[in-house]
């Protein structure tokens, strides 16, 4: 009976190790989920700047090239007029 009894509780014992390392295991895969969804949202955040500092770009380099096209307009305007005067 003894013998049993020590078997149950060396068994215990050995279930309870093997639980808390599976705990551990567990917890330690936890953190680096928080770890990588804190990478995630650092890299939405940055990604999100970038498209916005890219439209702006656009647009700024859209309004120069029309003012460009303008300028050549108005240069070659200018020349007819002179070319013809």
């Amino acid at each position: 009976m003894e013998r049993a009894l020590a078997a149950h509780c060396s068994a215990k014992k050995f279930t309870l190790v093997r639980l808390d390392g599976y705990r551990l295991r567990l917890r330690k895969a936890e953190e680096d989920l928080r770890d990588k969804e804190d990478e995630r949202r650092v890299m939405a955040d940055a990604l999100k700047k970038a498209n916005a500092e890219s439209k702006s770009l656009s647009g700024e380099n859209k309004s120069l090239c029309t003012d460009l096209e303008k300028s050549k307009k108005n240069a070659a305007e200018r020349e007819g007029r002179l070319a013809v005067g």
